[in-house]
C-alpha cells in the first residue's frame, strides 16, 4: 500500500488490509417505478428520531416495524452495460467483490424491506455473495445463478427470491432499458414486490439468534478518528478493469466514490446524487479460484487483513469469517479488539490480497 503525504510524497507499505467501503448517507432514493404496462409511485417513509438503532448503519432511524427482522440482500451487476443502476444510493451497506472476467458484482443490504425503492439491474447468484448474505441471515435476492450457488441454496435450504422463477410477478424488465442493452441488464424489483413475495411464501422474517449485532458502531453524532493517520483519499484496485477512488469531504464527513476518474453520479439514477460513504472498509481476501462454470470466481472468505477509512482517518484491521458459510463477519482493530465503525451507511470491498500493494492512501 502506498501512503501519499500532502506534497505527493508516496511511501509504499505492504499493507494487507481489510477495507469495508461504506456508503453514502446523503443519497436520494429513486421514487419512480415503471413496468411496460403501468406506472406506480412509491413513497418511502421512515420513523426518525426513535431509539431503535439500525444494525447495519448504527443510526437511530429504523422503522420500529423492521426491528428484529432479517435483512434483504440483493445481487446487483456492475458492468458498464448495467449502468446506471437503479437505487444505488439506497442500501444500508453495499458489498462489492470480484466476479468473472475481472469485473465486480455487488450485494446491497437493507435492514427494512419497505425502504427499498426500484433497484437493479439484478443479476445471478455467485457462491461468495450467497455466503456473505448467509453471514447476515439475509433473504437473498437474485436472478439466475451459477451451479455452485444453486447447489448451495438447495443443500442448505436458503430463503431466496429468484427472478428466474418470478420474472413478471416479483421482478420485471425495464422496457426503456431493454431498448438499449441486452436482456440480462434490465431486471429490477422494489420493496413492495419483495415484501409481497416474502408474504406469499411465508418466509420466516425473524432474525436468528446470534445475528443481531454483527457490526459495532460508535454513537451517532460522536464519530471517532482512527489512529493510523489521516486519509483524504483512497485508491484501490479490484482488477485492471476496476480501480476505485474515494475522496473525503470534510463538510459531509463522507467519502465520495469514483470509478477511475468518473464520479458515480453518471452511473446512478438516484436524482443525480453522488454516491458517498461514511465508512470504507477493504477486506483483502487471501486467494481465489476459478470454478469451471462460465469462469465463476470462488474467493477465500476465511479471513485476512484490511483497512478502514472514516472521518478523514484510517485504521489497519483484520477480519474473519471462517470456512462455514453461515459464520458472521468479524472485524477487529489493530489491537485485536472489536472494530467500532462510525454510524452511517457503508460499502464493503472484497479485494484480492495480491492487489494490496496497489492501494494508495493520500494523507
Amino acid at each position: 500500500m502506498h501512503v501519499t503525504k500532502p506534497l505527493h510524497f508516496k511511501v509504499t507499505a505492504a499493507l494487507l488490509a481489510l477495507t469495508l467501503i461504506f456508503c453514502f448517507s446523503s443519497c436520494k432514493k429513486s421514487e419512480a417505478e415503471t413496468t411496460s404496462k403501468t406506472t406506480t409511485k412509491k413513497t418511502v417513509t421512515t420513523t426518525k428520531n426513535n431509539d431503535i438503532i439500525d444494525p447495519l448503519t448504527g443510526l437511530q432511524d429504523l422503522d420500529p416495524a423492521a426491528s428484529g427482522k432479517r435483512p434483504i440482500a440483493v445481487v446487483v451487476q456492475n458492468s458498464e452495460a448495467a449502468r446506471p443502476q437503479w437505487g444505488m444510493c439506497s442500501p444500508d451497506i453495499i458489498l462489492e467483490g470480484l466476479a468473472e472476467g475481472g469485473y465486480t458484482r455487488m450485494l446491497w443490504f437493507y435492514s427494512d424491506v419497505n425502504s427499498i425503492p426500484k433497484v437493479g439491474s439484478i443479476r445471478s447468484a455467485r457462491i461468495d455473495f450467497l455466503e456473505m448474505a448467509e453471514g447476515f441471515d439475509a433473504i437473498f435476492v437474485h436472478c439466475g445463478g451459477a451451479q455452485t450457488a444453486y447447489a448451495a441454496i438447495k443443500a442448505r435450504g436458503i430463503d431466496t427470491i429468484d427472478g428466474a422463477d418470478y420474472l413478471g410477478k416479483y421482478m420485471f424488465r425495464d422496457q426503456q432499458r431493454l431498448k438499449k442493452v441486452s436482456m440480462e441488464h434490465t431486471v429490477y424489483t422494489t420493496g413492495d414486490l419483495l415484501s409481497q413475495c416474502i408474504s406469499d411464501h411465508n418466509y420466516d422474517t425473524k432474525l436468528k439468534d446470534g445475528y443481531s449485532n454483527i457490526l459495532s458502531f460508535n454513537k451517532e453524532g460522536a464519530p471517532e478518528k482512527y489512529s493510523a493517520g489521516t486519509c483524504t483519499e483512497l485508491r484501490i484496485m479490484y482488477s485492471y478493469n476496476f480501480t476505485y477512488t474515494f475522496k473525503y469531504n470534510a463538510d459531509t464527513k463522507t467519502y465520495y466514490n469514483f470509478i477511475g476518474h468518473d464520479t458515480l453520479t453518471k452511473f446512478t439514477q438516484d436524482g443525480g446524487q453522488q454516491v458517498n460513504f461514511t465508512n470504507v472498509v477493504i477486506l483483502y481476501f487471501p486467494s481465489y479460484k476459478i470454478i469451471n462454470y462460465k469462469g465463476s470466481v470462488d474467493m477465500d472468505l476465511s479471513g485476512g487483513t484490511g483497512l478502514l477509512i472514516s472521518n478523514g482517518t484510517y485504521e489497519n484491521i483484520t477480519w474473519e469469517k471462517g470456512n462455514t458459510p453461515s459464520n458472521t463477519l468479524k472485524l477487529k482493530d489493530h489491537n485485536g479488539d472489536t472494530l467500532r465503525l462510525n454510524a452511517g451507511k457503508s460499502y464493503i470491498g472484497l479485494v484480492p490480497k495480491s492487489n494490496a500493494s496497489s492501494t494508495v492512501i493520500t494523507q
